[in-house]
């Protein structure tokens, strides 16, 4: 080969290159942006917005609460079940319509020991991420704080609950 025509093929190739190494970072920048928006989100609601839900939509809540124990369901939520497999499309659709109006964000909870959680709000993942829900717990769980819009300082992960009425917690979780 001639030097002329590496010369030429060493143009193309830092042209192509180039190319490459941009759609690269186009690619990168696009992917830092869904994942700052999927680890960020939205604010939790507060304290004073879950105990207006629970004293407003107390009708509802508890229907919910009904149907997780007749149906004798773990978890209820868009991307842990499939309601074919274990539930009408009627029922299925009775679930999805309070959950919506509710808007509980991760679905409805139900655990041996007889608490259920309404898991209202979730941010990030599962290391990293938080989530602040409605539990109703048969008896009185720890630690109880005041308030839960805040986390306590110098606390990085950890969880609490905030006493409302009638066996109704607030939970928040948290794994920074």
């Amino acid at each position: 080969m001639d030097h002329e025509r590496i010369n030429k093929l060493l143009k193309a190739f830092v042209i192509v290159g180039g190319g490459i190494l941009a759609l690269l970072v186009v690619v990168l920048l696009a992917i830092w942006i869904v994942l700052r928006i999927l680890l960020v989100g939205k604010d939790h609601p507060s304290d004073a917005q879950l105990e207006t839900l629970l004293r407003t939509q107390r009708p509802q809540i508890d229907s919910l609460v009904r149907m997780i124990q007749q149906d004798k369901l773990t978890v209820v939520a868009d991307d842990r079940i499939r309601p074919d497999s274990v539930l009408s499309k009627e029922r299925w659709d009775l679930y999805r319509g309070l959950l919506d109006r509710l808007e509980v964000e991760s679905g409805i909870r139900q655990y041996p020991t007889g608490e259920v959680e309404l898991m209202i709000s979730t941010q990030g993942l599962t290391t990293g991420g938080s989530s602040k829900s409605l539990v109703f717990l048969p008896k009185d769980p720890t630690p109880l704080l005041p308030g839960l819009d805040e986390r306590p300082p110098g606390i990085n992960s950890g969880f609490g609950y905030k006493s409302l009425w009638d066996g109704w917690y607030i939970f928040h979780e948290w794994d920074n």
